[in-house]
């Protein structure tokens, strides 16, 4: 396969894609410097879709991770497209790539607000799987940015990042959350969404409330395949998200000695 490739290449049909399969069956056969020369010719063309950039990079080698703003594959994407980039890398587990990306769009005056917000509320939830709490908190309200400035989003994040940190629970960024929900300024209930609200009415006493949000929860959960679970802030599966649910239906019931699963799980390997 490898010299098939190698012949199309030589014969002058340079297309981005055959270097992509070529770094594939480098890669499997251990050229590891053949396969990341074959990612850098794909990473330097500008005519490479969203999906070929995230296979390109999950090729790349750690070291050169840093430089993924700077390559044109990546600069060629739409911003839309470069936040898309950054959600998958972070929901399949390399938060590593996300927060590269994340990081440049936040920090880049030149792009627009909404997509700079996007990308903010993106790296906070990263911190938080990476149980950097503290970096999460500053992300949501750097320059001086206020709670009543959040949307509902943000100020979960915000109450469960001061949360882990602090080890008491503020009410009132989990109030604010509340309020926007009843005046309907909240995406559509899915079941991540409920079990947010199934906490945050859980911390404001609101406990009827909660106990039906949970449930909604449970019956949302049947209807999707991988889903978004603020209790341990990773995107699991069906069965794991009910166990998830249930962990809190019993910390609405009273019992104390629950915590969300994120706060009880060891630091990750900050090299990752």
């Amino acid at each position: 396969a490898e010299s098939l490739f190698s012949r199309s290449i030589e014969s002058s049909y340079s297309d981005p894609l055959v270097h992509l399969r070529r770094a594939r069956v480098r890669r499997d056969l251990k050229d590891f410097e053949g396969a990341s020369k074959d990612v850098m010719e794909v990473l330097r063309n500008t005519n490479v879709g969203p999906f070929e950039v995230i296979e390109a990079l999950l090729l790349l080698p750690e070291d050169q991770t840093e430089s993924i703003a700077t390559l044109p594959a990546f600069n060629s994407l739409d911003l839309e497209d470069r936040l898309v980039v950054a959600r998958l890398f972070s929901r399949s587990g390399n938060i590593k790539y996300g927060n590269t990306i994340l990081k440049d769009i936040e920090a880049d005056d030149n792009h627009d607000k909404q997509s700079r917000e996007k990308a903010r509320s993106d790296l906070a939830v990263n911190y938080i799987a990476r149980r950097e709490f503290d970096l999460a908190t500053d992300i949501l309200t750097k320059q001086n940015r206020h709670l009543g400035e959040m949307d509902v989003r943000d100020a979960f994040n915000f109450g469960m990042a001061s949360w882990a940190s602090d080890g008491t629970v503020d009410k009132a960024p989990f109030e604010r959350v509340v309020l926007l929900d009843k005046y309907g300024e909240a995406d559509l209930a899915d079941a991540n969404y409920c079990q947010c609200l199934a906490i945050a009415c859980w911390v404001v006493g609101e406990f009827d409330q909660a106990v039906q949000f949970a449930n909604n929860a449970l019956e949302s959960a049947q209807s999707e395949h991988r889903i978004f679970s603020c209790w341990r802030y990773g995107t699991i599966g069906v069965a794991e998200f009910i166990t998830d649910v249930k962990e809190i239906q019993q910390m609405i019931s009273g019992d104390e000695s629950i915590l969300p699963g994120f706060m009880r799980l060891q630091p990750p390997d900050v090299s990752q």
